[in-house]
């Protein structure tokens, strides 16, 4: 089990989340639904982006990309981004694990 998946798992247990816990389920939740569910899933790539603004900052200006407007994203290119996004919100959960110990 990759760390990610073992992230997940660990959350699924807990009885109380804190916002980045449930947001890094939600994330997950919507890349493994299927059929792909477009608009649930750029809601969630939104809502991610919102709270998490360096994030946002950080795959806008990853690999030479420009900012599009979500409506131009193909299916395959949202779920890759909600995947970027789920490990950089998996990153902040270790790094505030790190931080409590």
């Amino acid at each position: 089990m990759d760390n990610i998946s073992a992230l997940i798992e660990a959350l699924k247990a807990k009885k109380v989340l804190t916002e980045l816990e449930s947001d890094i389920l939600e994330t997950a939740k919507e890349l493994t639904q299927h059929p792909f569910n477009r608009p649930s899933a750029m809601l969630r790539m939104g809502l991610n982006y919102t709270k998490y603004f360096d994030i946002f900052v950080a795959i806008g200006s990853s690999g030479g990309r420009t900012a599009q407007p979500s409506y131009t994203l193909s299916d395959q290119d949202i779920h890759d981004n909600l995947k970027q996004q789920l490990l950089m919100l998996a990153a902040k959960e270790w790094d505030e694990q790190q931080k409590n110990q």
